[in-house]
C-alpha cells in the first residue's frame, strides 16, 4: 500500500545549520532528514509544506524545500506554499505560476493562525480574500485552509467558488502541542462535518493522533472520528503526520501506524486516505511527478 504523508514542514535542523552552509545543500540536508525519517516510518512521499508566507520574489530566489526537494529527489516530493497576504499584491500573478513554473501542488491560507494578527478572519468575511478564492478556482490551485474556530465562515466560500477544491487543516482543529487536548477537543467537528455539504470541500487528516488523551494505538479517537469519515468519506480525506509538529507527542511510525493497522477501517479505505485522494485533488499521479522534477535542480541567484 502505498503512504504520502500529506503534510510536513521542514525538519528542524534545516534552521539550525548556519550562514555558513551552502544554500542548495541546506536544502538537500533538509530533504534528506525527511527521507530517513520516512523510510523508517514507511511513507513513500511526503508534501513539503513551506512555514513560512512568501511574496513571489522570495519564491523565486530563496532556497525553498518545497520547490527543491521535489527536483533533488523525483517521486518522493511535493510541495505547497503560503502567499504572503500582507505583501502580496498580485495574487493571479503568483497562482499562474505555481504549478507550471514552481511544480507545486497548492497554496496554504492561514488565516486563523496567530502569527498573522487579528485581521485575518474579519478579511475573510468581507470578501477581502475572494480575489484569492477566485484566481485559484481558474488557476486550478487547490487552497489548504486553516481556519479552525470559525469553520462557518468556509460555507460562503465553498458556495460562492464552487470549482475551487478547497483541502481543511488539521481536520478543523488546532492543533496540538499549541493548545491543550482534552475531552472536549474535538467536540469542534460538528462544524466540520457539516461542511460536507460542499462537494468541493476536503479534509487534511493530519495531526489526528496527537488530538488524543491517551497513547498508541489513541483508541479514543475513533467514537469521534467514524462520523467524519461516514460525512466525507476516504474520497475527501488524505492522512499526514505533520510528525516535524508532534514530534514530541507521539513518534512519526505510530502517527502511520494507527490509521495502517486499525480495523476501524477498511483496507479500500485506507489506501484512498493514504494515497488515492491527495494524488486525485491534488493532480499528483506518479507520472505527473516524474516529469515535473526530471529538471536539474537550478542553483540559487544569489549563490
Amino acid at each position: 500500500m502505498e503512504v504520502i504523508d500529506a503534510q510536513i514542514h521542514n525538519p528542524h535542523p534545516f534552521c539550525d545549520l548556519g550562514p555558513a552552509l551552502d544554500r542548495d545543500l541546506t536544502v538537500r540536508v533538509c530533504a534528506e532528514l525527511a527521507l530517513s525519517a520516512m523510510g523508517a516510518a514507511g511513507v513513500d512521499a511526503a508534501v513539503f509544506h513551506h512555514p513560512t508566507p512568501l511574496t513571489l520574489e522570495e519564491l523565486e530566489v530563496e532556497p525553498i524545500p518545497a520547490v527543491r526537494a521535489p527536483a533533488l529527489y523525483p517521486g518522493r516530493f511535493g510541495g505547497i506554499v503560503t502567499p504572503d497576504p500582507s505583501r502580496v499584491t498580485d495574487i493571479d500573478e503568483m497562482l499562474s505560476q505555481l504549478d507550471s513554473r514552481f511544480g507545486l501542488l497548492a497554496m496554504r491560507m492561514t488565516p486563523a493562525w496567530p502569527a498573522l494578527g487579528p485581521d485575518g478572519i474579519p478579511r475573510i468575511r468581507n470578501g477581502g480574500f475572494d480575489d484569492w478564492f477566485r484566481s485559484a478556482e481558474k488557476h486550478r490551485v487547490p487552497i489548504c485552509l486553516f481556519i479552525p474556530g470559525h469553520l462557518p465562515d468556509v460555507h460562503r466560500i465553498a458556495a460562492d467558488f464552487p470549482d475551487l477544491t478547497i483541502i481543511i487543516d488539521h481536520i478543523g482543529l488546532y492543533p496540538p502541542p499549541r493548545v491543550p487536548v482534552d475531552g472536549h477537543t474535538l467536540d469542534a467537528l460538528t462544524e466540520l462535518i457539516a461542511l460536507a455539504e460542499h462537494p468541493n470541500v476536503a479534509v487534511k487528516f493530519t495531526g489526528v493522533a496527537a488530538l488524543s488523551t491517551g497513547t498508541y494505538p489513541f483508541a479514543d479517537l475513533w467514537p469521534r472520528l467514524h462520523p467524519v469519515l461516514d460525512a466525507f468519506r476516504p474520497s475527501r480525506l488524505m492522512w499526514g503526520s505533520d510528525y516535524t509538529r508532534v514530534a514530541k507527542l507521539h513518534t512519526y511510525s505510530e502517527a502511520v501506524n494507527f490509521l495502517r493497522y486499525t480495523n476501524e477501517v477498511s483496507e479500500s479505505d485506507k489506501q484512498a486516505m493514504f494515497s488515492g485522494t491527495i494524488r486525485r485533488l491534488l493532480r499528483w499521479p506518479y507520472e505527473r511527478v516524474v516529469e515535473l522534477t526530471s529538471v536539474p535542480l537550478q542553483p540559487s541567484p544569489r549563490t
